[in-house]
């Protein structure tokens, strides 16, 4: 008679059934015989085979699986460090920059680590755009912040936004003024937002680089809607702490912001549960 097989017999039997099978015949695995275009190795002074080798990794960027749009970025990624020559080709950067624009507009995949939401396939989309367009001519700069502004403008859809976020902290806003005013426009709503703290997270982020940067003076609106939430704030919120910088770039540079006021906001979150808001305010 058999026996029923145990727990952990019936998980070996999985793993072993999860394995691939080779070919004998054929003398390579699964894997291997997919054929030559899983190979880096390619002629460095070659921009044609260069740009051949990042389309097979843009077969597979707007993959249904999370994980291979995230594994398709990589790859793009690393062509793009060990062979910069193709950021030399304007057209290829042009085609590059639409399809991380589109992937930051539709990508919905979010998780969390520690107090604060990861967002991977989103967040290497916004860093190989910032690598690709801020060394690229004013024109694909100015037009990629200002696409990435019309993102900010989906308030049905946090992610969208959030997407747009990404890409906007990666590129350097004193270099494009129109797009920099959208932000600057939109921050009073995008700190108030009372649902999604991570989109109130990186527009505090985006906003205190831009002014520590330019030297002007943080507008009235945008700090009177950071003491609005600080006023509302709970010790769970982590964008207490960029909000927080944001305010004290307004006291800085603007007399007439109430520093004693928002001296008085800020003593209950040394209390806070998380350290990074008693850090933030310390």
């Amino acid at each position: 008679d058999e026996r029923p097989m145990s727990a952990r017999e019936r998980a070996m039997a999985k793993r072993k059934a999860r394995r691939p099978v080779s070919n004998p015949g054929a003398g390579t695995t699964s894997s291997s015989a997919s054929g030559p275009r899983q190979t880096l190795d390619i002629p460095e002074d070659d921009p044609n085979v260069l740009w051949t080798t990042v389309q097979f990794f843009l077969e597979h960027v707007y993959s249904p699986t999370w994980h291979v749009r995230h594994g398709a970025l990589l790859g793009i990624e690393a062509v793009l460090a060990a062979r910069s020559p193709i950021l030399g080709q304007l057209e290829m950067r042009e085609n590059l920059a639409v399809v991380l624009l589109r992937l930051l507009a539709l990508d919905r995949v979010g998780d969390f680590e520690g107090d604060n939401v990861v967002a991977p396939v989103r967040s290497l989309a916004a860093r190989l755009l910032g690598t690709i367009v801020t060394a690229a001519d004013a024109t694909l700069l100015s037009s990629t912040a200002k696409s990435l502004t019309l993102l900010l403008q989906y308030t049905d859809l946090w992610q969208v936004r959030h997407g747009g976020l990404l890409g906007l902290a990666r590129l350097d806003l004193q270099s494009c003024p129109e797009a920099a005013a959208i932000v600057i426009h939109c921050g009073p709503g995008l700190l108030a937002d009372s649902e999604e703290d991570d989109i109130r997270h990186q527009t505090a982020q985006i906003l205190a680089r831009y002014y520590s940067g330019s030297g002007e003076s943080v507008p009235e609106s945008i700090a009177s809607a950071a003491i609005a939430f600080l006023e509302a704030a709970d010790d769970l919120e982590t964008s207490i702490g960029p909000v927080m910088e944001l305010l004290q770039l307004a006291v800085a540079g603007n007399g007439e912001v109430d520093a004693d006021r928002i001296e008085r906001l800020l003593w209950p979150h040394f209390r806070a549960p998380l350290s990074t808001i008693r850090r933030s305010v310390a």
